[in-house]
């Protein structure tokens, strides 16, 4: 029978502090699992440490209001039998005492500190819905955030122990308390709580299997249903007694012990589950301030890694400083109209106007591509930062753009102040400064129509402005000329502000009058530039509004030898650099040397997009090299750089492997979706077999499951007798047009030049070394033998094709497990080769694959699938993700331990090379400082 709450209303204490709740009475509980609240005392439990609104404390509840409203929204997912408890009946009316809740609390701080019980009040009480006091599995799944319902009803009911349908807050502070412990008896007790659904501590295969299958939802795996049968049969004979057709308490706690570290880690995963949030830390100032100290670029460590960067950074600084520095005394006597001097606006735009000159030069320089690939050819990368051009072209750039902005505001705030007041004064003052211009200063300045100069002695000169012809007492008669003449304007006006600034009427501080104007079209063009040159305009889908914004390099080069006559000096040097680079590229393209066609595209998973290209003639690169593509087909006039992923050693094709991560990539890969979609009538069987005596460098992606391919009839039988075709693919019979700039020189250009090479890649970042790693497998090849009389195979003088290269360690670092298709049967023909061969060879190329998106085995909703694929992979000796011997690690890589391992393996001096997320690549680069390891990373 339900009744409501009655609150006594006595006084607002004892209204706060006590509550009626209508639950059944405690006999029929026990016999029917009706509803039971626990009273407790607002002000000594909830109030205590944990942060609960005051509309909270003052409340009456119902049961029925209460606790069902917060189950009649968004439940429906779960199983109408667990959300209908609460919804039974209460037939015995039944008040419940006060509680004293601390008394309880004092049992827990053996295992959870009094910031951790606060912080679970608070997480407990900001998930509450409503006027409820307790939680529902509606409120519980968004505090926790599961995937799968499984694994939410399963620890749903380790809280609820009474299947009562709801937890409260004494429920759920007791169990994170019982779990959080250091004991491994709780940590295997919670574990059995999970797998075992009913209650009665033994363990199916079938329910091993829902616990597996609820593991691959959390770590957002997509595994065939045959495989997570031989998993969970993997498992269920790993951890079953012979002859038992379940598994009991006590297997699974003996198989579990004999996983030391498994437990210990699990005890540290603890906290981090089942308390959403870390206990907030209190940080003293003096903490707070060194955290936000950058003293990672103050170590040895850092400065001896960086050597070529820091030197060239310093190279540019101290030119500018030492060019601002020597323009600026040159104008130090410069005055003011005042006669003071120095004339601090004139001064600072024509030292930074100098810096500019300088800075034009080397931006330039820093993005002269086939120059910059030439050095890096004869190994001046060791001595110059080559790998960093792009960053130091936008820090240059930045410079441009700062300085620029001096220059202009300078010259604008000097012709308001100085010289638009009386310029002839100004004129007199300054009168050795013009002197450069090799003529009588006054004739450099055009009068204004109705406008003449008259001189002291002429009556007309009492119209002059005040002062006009008063020497002042500062001036530098060294700099100055005795004033003689004045500016009267009888039937006309002194130019106005607007036109020094914005016409060429004065005829003065320039070429012809032309320095002003000038000046505020390269002041509208830096602006430009540097605006549509920042990421939100380049990464969200306007990059034409970058790259054309960007041609307007050549406009500013024209004005500037308008606007500064000594340009042309600074600019010969590299402007002859540039203009061969210009000239030897028009020339190619002209005789159409870039222009190529694509014979084929296809559609891989995550978006990609794998295309096998016509090698143009006269294309030669190497590993790890990239080249600029234009699609005319995709954009008419978008030129966007890749790394090709291809072997140089293949002579006919090469391919690039485009992930869509911005507007053209994206339209490339709906342009193939699209063509795809044409190619329903034109069927031809071909397969895909990977030759042994020909490395099968070009892969057509024709075996994957997720793959969709589209060819050209482009040589279409030499194609079908080579490749040798089973799957359908359909040919169009135009072919693709695509333009190659390029090949350019990349960091991971100089593999060969490195002893022990560390390649990293995340995502599509692994196309630079899929290259280097075909190449490897090429040069491995040209120096096998074989004994003609009983076939033995055997390799000699690898150092020889190697070069420096003795030790390979390849990371592959994917979210998304589809994602290792794309060079899946390369890596497993590499560690085949490699195993078959044996010799220089055994271990010179070690695979480590990692899933970003499985979780550990440290983590309770990871564990059992962990287990079960590490039990399979010992039997089977093949990863199940990816097929390769190489077993795919779930989680991230640990650095300290992968660097400790392979410092101590001694292969020679190490480098790192990286291509992928930069958010990795900072991390990556600070754990190269502390090891004393080269870093290198791909930059477009």
């Amino acid at each position: 029978m339900a009744t409501v709450i009655n609150v006594n209303t006595r006084s607002e204490k004892e209204r706060r502090n006590t509550m009626v709740i209508k639950v059944n009475s405690e006999n029929e509980l026990s016999k029917t699992s009706k509803i039971k609240l626990r009273s407790m005392s607002t002000d000594s439990s909830l109030d205590s440490g944990g942060t609960v609104p005051h509309s909270l404390r003052s409340r009456s509840y119902s049961t029925t209001s209460s606790l069902d409203s917060g189950l009649s929204s968004s439940c429906s997912s779960f199983p109408s039998a667990l959300v209908s408890r609460i919804k039974k009946d209460d037939d015995v009316e039944k008040r419940e005492e006060p509680v004293e809740f601390e008394s309880k609390l004092a049992s827990l701080k053996n295992n959870l500190s009094d910031s951790k019980v606060n912080l679970l009040k608070e997480v407990f009480v900001n998930n509450l819905e409503g006027n409820q006091r307790s939680l529902s599995i509606c409120e519980f799944k968004n505090m926790f955030q599961f995937k799968s319902d499984f694994f939410m009803e399963r620890i749903f009911n380790v809280f609820d122990r009474q299947q009562k349908g709801f937890v409260t807050l004494d429920n759920f502070i007791e169990t994170v308390e019982k779990y959080s412990s250091f004991d491994e008896e709780s940590k295997i007790e919670f574990l059995i709580d999970i797998y075992n659904g009913d209650g009665s501590g033994e363990i199916t295969e079938d329910e091993l299997k829902k616990v597996l299958n609820g593991c691959v939802l959390e770590s957002g795996m997509n595994l065939k249903e045959s495989d997570i049968e031989n998993l969970s049969h993997a498992l269920f004979q790993d951890s079953v007694k012979e002859g038992k057709n379940v598994i009991s308490k006590t297997d699974l706690v003996k198989q579990l012990k004999n996983h030391k570290e498994l437990l210990t880690n699990m005890s540290i995963l603890m906290d981090k589950w089942l308390i959403p949030k870390k206990a907030p830390t209190e940080k003293s100032l003096k903490r707070s301030f060194l955290e936000k100290l950058p003293l990672r670029y103050f170590s040895g460590d850092y400065w001896r890694n960086n050597k070529s960067f820091l030197s060239f950074m310093f190279f540019i600084l101290i030119s500018n400083v030492i060019i601002f520095t020597h323009r600026a005394q040159h104008f130090l006597d410069f005055p003011m109209l005042s006669g003071w001097s120095p004339n601090p606006f004139y001064m600072i735009s024509r030292a930074t106007g100098r810096t500019i000159l300088f800075n034009t030069c080397l931006v330039l320089v820093l993005v002269l591509r086939y120059t910059i690939t030439l050095l890096r050819k004869f190994g001046f990368a060791n001595f110059l930062p080559l790998d960093h051009n792009i960053y130091f072209h936008k820090v240059v750039g930045c410079l441009i753009f700062s300085q620029g902005m001096t220059h202009a505001v300078m010259h604008l705030l000097n012709f308001g102040i100085n010289i638009q007041p009386d310029p002839v004064k100004f004129i007199h003052l300054s009168w050795s400064y013009w002197s450069d211009y090799s003529c009588y200063p006054l004739f450099l300045y055009t009068l204004p129509e109705g406008c003449k100069l008259v001189s002291n002695e002429e009556e007309e000169s009492k119209d002059c402005l005040p002062d006009s012809m008063v020497m002042p007492l500062t001036v530098n008669y060294e700099v100055s000329k005795n004033i003689s003449e004045c500016q009267v304007c009888p039937s006309g006006e002194p130019y106005s502000y607007f036109e020094w600034i914005f016409t060429t009427r004065p005829g003065m501080f320039g070429m012809g009058g032309s320095a002003n104007t000038s000046g505020v079209a390269l002041m509208a063009i830096l602006i430009i530039m540097f605006i549509c040159s920042q990421p939100f305009v380049r990464r969200s889908g306007h990059f034409q509004v970058f790259y054309f914004t960007h041609m307007l390099y050549f406009a500013y080069f024209i004005l500037l030898f308008f606007h500064a006559p000594d340009f042309w000096k600074w600019f010969l040097l590299p402007s002859i650099v540039w203009l061969i680079e210009v000239f030897y590229r028009s020339i190619g393209t002209l005789l159409g040397h870039g222009k190529t066609v694509v014979r084929s595209g296809t559609i891989l998973p995550s978006r990609v997009t794998s295309l096998v290209i016509k090698r143009p003639a006269r294309f030669n690169f190497n590993a790890g090299d990239m080249v600029f593509v234009k699609i005319p087909s995709v954009a008419h006039s978008e030129w966007h750089p890749f790394t090709i992923s291809s072997a140089p050693e293949v002579k006919d094709e090469f391919t690039l492997h485009i992930r869509g991560v911005g507007s053209w990539t994206n339209n490339l890969y709906a342009f193939f979706e699209k063509e795809y979609k044409k190619q329903d009538d034109l069927n031809l069987n071909t397969k895909n077999v990977l030759k042994r005596k020909q490395f099968n460098s070009i892969r057509y992606h024709d075996k994957l499951r997720h793959s969709k391919i589209v060819k050209y009839k482009e040589n279409t039988k030499k194609d079908v007798e080579s490749h040798n075709i089973t799957k359908k693919v359909n040919l169009l019979d135009k072919p693709m047009e695509i333009y190659v700039d390029g090949p350019y020189g990349c960091p991971a250009s100089n593999i060969y030049r490195a002893e022990h090479a560390i390649l990293v890649g995340t995502g599509i970042g692994v196309t630079p070394f899929a290259s280097i790693l075909q190449s490897i497998m090429h040069r491995y090849w040209e120096i096998k033998q074989s004994c003609p009389s009983c076939n033995y195979k055997w390799t000699t003088n690898i150092e020889e094709s190697m070069f420096n290269l003795r030790k390979v360690d390849f990371f592959w670092i994917n979210r998304n497990v589809n994602s290792f298709e794309w060079f899946v049967d390369l890596l497993s023909q590499l560690e085949t080769e490699q195993a078959e061969q044996g010799g220089e060879m055994n271990r010179f190329l070690d695979l480590h694959m990692y899933n970003t998106s499985a979780l550990k085995k440290d983590d309770m909703k990871g564990l059992a699938l962990q287990v079960a694929m590490d039990l399979l992979y010992a039997k089977e000796e093949r990863d199940l993700v990816t097929g390769l011997k190489a077993r795919t690690i779930p989680g991230r890589p640990n650095w300290d331990k992968v660097f400790n391992k392979i410092k101590s393996e001694k292969k020679g001096e190490v480098t790192v090379f990286y291509c992928g997320n930069p958010t990795l690549a900072t991390s990556l680069k600070y754990k190269c400082e502390q090891f004393g390891f080269k870093f290198k990373k791909e930059v477009f």
